[in-house]
C-alpha cells in the first residue's frame, strides 16, 4: 500500500485570483476532511472501526458438530455477513477438556438472522455423545453488500 501523504492544506492564495473566492468556500470543509482521513490512516484505525460485530453464545454440539439446541442470532451489521471467526472458546462445563482444533462455524443468513448449522473443533469427550458446553466468542465480519439485498 502506498504511504499516506502528509497533510497539505488548500490555501486560496495558492490559486489564481479569479478562483480564490471559490477555493475559500471549499477549503475549510475539504481541509477538515483531509485532516480526518489522513489522521485515520496514520495508525488511528483500530478494531472498533471495522465493519464487524462480536457475539458470545454457549453451545454444545453432537458428534457431527450440529448444535444440540438451534442457535440463531441477529446480524446487527449494516451489511451482509461475510464470515465468522471464533476468537475465544471457553469450556463452561468445568471440565479440563479443550477444543481439539480451532472452532470453525458454518452458518446461513436469512434476512438479518444468522443460523449456526455446524461447529467443528469442539470434540466429544470419551463416553459422551455430545461436546461439553462451550462459551464461544465470535467475530462477525461484514461484506460490502447492503443487508437488505
Amino acid at each position: 500500500m502506498a504511504q499516506v501523504p502528509t497533510l497539505r492544506l488548500l490555501k486560496p492564495e495558492d490559486f489564481d485570483t479569479k478562483d480564490q473566492a471559490l477555493v475559500t468556500k471549499l477549503a475549510f470543509p475539504l481541509n477538515i476532511f483531509m485532516q480526518q482521513v489522513i489522521s485515520a490512516f496514520t495508525n488511528s484505525i483500530d478494531f472498533n472501526n471495522l465493519n464487524m460485530q462480536v457475539n458470545t453464545f454457549t453451545v454444545t454440539v453432537n458428534a457431527t458438530g450440529q448444535p444440540n439446541v438451534p442457535l440463531r442470532f441477529q446480524n446487527n451489521l449494516s451489511t451482509k455477513l461475510y464470515g465468522m471467526i471464533c476468537i475465544n472458546a471457553t469450556n463452561t462445563s468445568g471440565d479440563s477438556t479443550f477444543p481439539v482444533a480451532q472452532p470453525f462455524i458454518s452458518w446461513t443468513q436469512t434476512a438479518n438472522t444468522i443460523t449456526v448449522n455446524n461447529i467443528t473443533g469442539l470434540g466429544i469427550p470419551p463416553n459422551q455423545t455430545q461436546s461439553d458446553a462451550y462459551s464461544l466468542t465470535v467475530l462477525l465480519i461484514g461484506q460490502n453488500i447492503p443487508n437488505n439485498s
